[in-house]
């Protein structure tokens, strides 16, 4: 089972200095900014405890905006085969105004295009999540990309950042790449190459900071073939400049050379990988109670009912 983080989550030092934190999707998806994931600089990065995310809104827009979507795109982890022990709920105003930053998920709305969000939790700093719920961004499906965000907010990385799928030229640890990435297509490559070469820098090493290739300090307990169906994994022509007619172009392929698209919803193995998150704060399956054998569902119903025609017992 792949496991984005593997129990060890990075929190992107970044938006001290750029405003992002990983797991950036923003319109286009990925600038050519730096971002770091410096693990073992947060040591005390955290799941959510008892798998519970507290959420408040930061202003009446991200109320009036966001607060219908997020229990929808929540829904779309539920249907895909989320463990319910998983809750997300919005914080009641009093509670939300004398939170700790590090105890609540805080929305905040915006229109500039901006979707990115905190893996998991730092106890000592704000969780954030910036939504624009603009069906005109990211995937192109409002729910498909809150969900996006929702997976990082419980602890996720992205799919296409695993080390196995990238050689050491791109901070992987694979002998064989399973995925290629072309930044000259980025949509604001020309600017900061010219930028950066302004400052006596390479340009090839902004490159090799994206969040578009492997998760730098990341690390896989096992190496399993991509998701490529995940809801965590960009699509092929994510931050790439304009092409015409809306299109964008291509700024990452599988090794042959063909392209993926965004997914809008979870699969199986992004719900295992939650699951296996936060086994510790699940029932035990050994312990989970049984529906009542007179209940549908049930596989003693027929032989209950067959004793109990008149189903007497029932509730």
């Amino acid at each position: 089972m792949r496991l984005l983080l593997q129990l060890v989550l990075g929190i992107c030092l970044a938006h001290k200095a750029f405003g992002y934190f990983p797991g950036s999707q923003a319109e286009p998806e990925t600038d050519l900014k730096k971002r770091v994931y410096p693990i073992e600089a947060f040591p005390v990065v955290q799941l959510w405890p008892n798998a519970k995310i507290t959420y408040c809104f930061d202003s009446s827009d991200a109320k009036r905006y966001l607060r219908p979507l997020i229990p929808l795109a929540f829904k779309k982890w539920l249907n895909a085969g989320l463990n319910p022990s998983f809750k997300m709920e919005e914080g009641e105003d009093d509670y939300c105004a004398n939170a700790h930053p590090g105890s609540v998920l805080t929305i905040h709305y915006n229109t500039d295009g901006i979707l990115n969000t905190n893996q998991a939790r730092v106890p000592t700093k704000p969780a954030i999540s910036r939504l624009d719920p603009s069906p005109n961004i990211g995937m192109g499906d409002t729910l498909g990309n809150i969900a996006h965000e929702l997976g990082h907010a419980w602890g996720l990385g992205h799919e296409h950042q695993r080390p196995s799928l990238w050689t050491p030229e791109f901070g992987g640890n694979a002998k064989t790449a399973t995925l290629k990435f072309t930044c000259e297509n980025m949509h604001d490559y020309a600017s900061k190459k010219a930028e950066i070469e302004a400052q006596g820098k390479n340009m090839d090493t902004l490159c090799k900071t994206l969040d578009m290739i492997a998760m730098e300090g990341g690390t896989e307990s096992k190496s399993d073939p991509v998701d490529w169906k995940s809801i965590m994994i960009y699509g092929s022509t994510a931050g790439g400049k304009p092409t015409g007619n809306g299109k964008r172009a291509v700024t990452m392929t599988k090794a042959d050379g063909s392209t993926f698209g965004y997914n809008s919803k979870p699969t199986t193995k992004d719900i295992k990988a939650l699951h296996e998150l936060y086994k510790d704060d699940l029932p035990d399956p050994s312990t989970k109670s049984t529906k009542p054998f007179w209940k549908d569902g049930s596989k003693f119903t027929s032989m209950f009912k067959s004793k109990n025609k008149d189903d007497s017992c029932s509730t």
